[in-house]
């Protein structure tokens, strides 16, 4: 499929044996059938819940935009229009590569995003459907660079511990740092090394007299979450890795609060597909952190059936949680 401008959004009838619970308000809907909405949280900045992590909408003076996209189906460019609807909506930035960050990309005029995310898109594009396109017009931007909106210009930072090729948007005017997943509130996963971890939130650190809250892929956190975070990384790298529970009861993202209705499957909106992992899991021999979730599998989880099974120690610091790896706890990131 080519990209052409103003293409009709995606037909995802590909979904349409699947129920989407919204964790909030408790609305249930077929997932093929187009569903957002959101909530102000700052002058200027909104927060939207569609499908996938969530979308943030941002105002200047003569334009808005978006960061990320998402992967719920409908419009999300028409839906956030209507929220400012006297001022143009044509650019959305992204945050990284991964799926329920950028499937609605195409929607838009053009995406800003790094190089490296362009490339991780076409390699694997993780897209809703095998006719999703992925060929949309793209401007290449890089930690450094300023996104020239008017009256609020975007600082952009590139800590890539997550995915690689992240970046991250800060606005001093609203206080705001918009994370994506590099940066996701209560808890931090160390992907790579603790000292290259660290590493990353020295950096955002350097900025941490610009925001006062994160507005994340899963949510909107404090600022004073980085704090602890990076305390907890420097507190691994002084002694303290076998600290660390080696048989942690993973986090939870948001559950449904039924598994089926009209004969239809019910997961929670936003949050990742957990059912379908349960029995993968058990089967790679991953029973008994199933057990100790009473039978569901979270995020940590899910990533247990990566090729390196990440995340084998788990450090609770000042209830912030830092899974890393035991064995990678010195190196520099290696690409």
């Amino acid at each position: 499929m080519r990209w052409k401008k103003n293409m009709p959004a995606f037909d995802s009838n590909l979904w349409d044996d699947t129920i989407l619970e919204d964790y909030e308000t408790g609305d249930r809907t077929p997932r093929n059938v187009p569903y957002y909405r959101h909530k102000q949280i700052a002058d200027g900045v909104w927060q939207v819940l569609g499908n996938g992590d969530f979308v943030y909408l941002i105002e200047g003076d003569d334009e808005i935009l978006c960061v990320d996209s998402g992967m719920g189906c409908g419009n999300v460019r028409e839906y956030c229009q209507s929220i400012v609807p006297d001022k143009p909506l044509y650019r959305v930035l992204t945050t990284h590569s991964h799926g329920d960050h950028i499937v609605n990309n195409y929607l838009f005029d053009v995406a800003y995003m790094s190089r490296t995310t362009y490339e991780a898109i076409q390699k694997s594009p993780m897209r809703m459907g095998p006719d999703t396109p992925n060929d949309y017009p793209v401007v290449f931007i890089k930690e450094g660079d300023v996104i020239n909106l008017a009256g609020r210009p975007l600082e952009v930072i590139g800590v890539e511990d997550h995915a690689l090729g992240s970046l991250q948007f800060l606005d001093r005017k609203s206080r705001i740092l918009f994370s994506g997943d590099e940066f996701n509130g209560f808890f931090y996963n160390s992907n790579f090394t603790v000292e290259y971890s660290y590493s990353q939130t020295s950096k955002l650190m350097k900025y941490r007299d610009a925001f006062d809250i994160f507005c994340a892929g899963n949510g909107i956190w404090p600022g004073e979450f980085l704090d602890k975070s990076h305390a907890g990384l420097k507190y691994i790298l002084d002694g303290h890795a076998d600290e660390g529970k080696e048989l942690y009861t993973a986090y939870l993202d948001p559950m449904s609060t039924i598994s089926e209705l009209n004969g239809k499957r019910v997961i929670a909106r936003r949050s990742p597909d957990f059912e379908r992992l349960v029995q993968p899991l058990r089967d790679a021999g991953y029973g008994e952190w199933v057990d100790r979730l009473g039978g569901n599998a979270g995020f940590p989880l899910m990533r247990k059936l990566t090729k390196d099974g990440p995340w084998d120690r788990e450090l609770l610091w000042d209830g912030i949680r830092i899974m890393y790896y035991r064995n990678h706890i010195w190196g520099k990131l290696e690409r």
